[in-house]
């Protein structure tokens, strides 16, 4: 006879099982019952850690956000001068992590933090983006970087707009283009020619 499952590990066992599952099959199509046969757990233990599948989602995501915000922040600890040439590579390193996770299953949860209205309200994820962001600037302009003052709330708002076509759902991913998408180094070359066009109209000529 199987050996119950810990429940402080339980609850994790329960969230991978699902975001193996939404990544395969989508949300719609997956069922309580096949996340409990996945985590090898009874549907009621399930139910014990989680109201709804939803829920499940919800906090495979949340985990994924957390993560991706430590990585940023711990690399924005570690940033030097020049902050805008440390800002792209931070910046660029997290697009094309998206990217590959958004090609990687195109129904991934981690997909979903840029896509779907809910996962995108309860989880902040661009956010805390953008709150990286305004720090880099922050750094930039203290060490005088950057040609005129700015509001760097505004500067990060616009390089978030600038950004939102290399943020799924993407352009091409559409019913014209099937399930395609850009070439890998295609989609890298656009990172770092857009990240270059906006980051040198603010830097200080020398």
């Amino acid at each position: 006879m199987a050996r119950p499952k810990e429940s402080h590990n339980r609850r994790e066992i329960i969230v991978q099982a699902g975001r193996k599952l939404f990544g395969r099959y989508g949300i719609e199509k997956t069922t309580v019952d096949e996340i409990a046969r996945e985590a090898g757990v009874s549907k009621g233990a399930i139910y014990l850690e989680f109201p709804s599948k939803d829920e499940i989602l919800l906090a495979g995501v949340r985990e994924f956000s957390a993560r991706e915000y430590s990585t940023m922040t711990a690399e924005m600890a570690d940033a030097k001068p020049p902050i805008l040439q440390s800002m792209r590579k931070i910046l660029s390193a997290f697009l094309m992590r998206t990217y590959d996770n958004a090609t990687s299953q195109v129904h991934t949860p981690e997909v979903l933090m840029h896509t779907h209205n809910r996962v995108k309200a309860e989880t902040g994820h661009m956010q805390m983006i953008r709150d990286v962001t305004i720090e880099l600037f922050y750094l930039a302009d203290v060490y005088k970087e950057i040609a005129v003052s700015h509001d760097r709330g505004r500067l990060a708002d616009l390089l978030m707009a600038s950004l939102a076509t290399l943020i799924p759902p993407y352009p091409q991913n559409s019913t014209v283009f099937a399930e395609e998408f850009k070439p890998r180094d295609s989609f890298q070359a656009d990172v770092s020619d857009l990240l270059e066009i906006f980051l040198a109209g603010l830097t200080v000529k020398g």
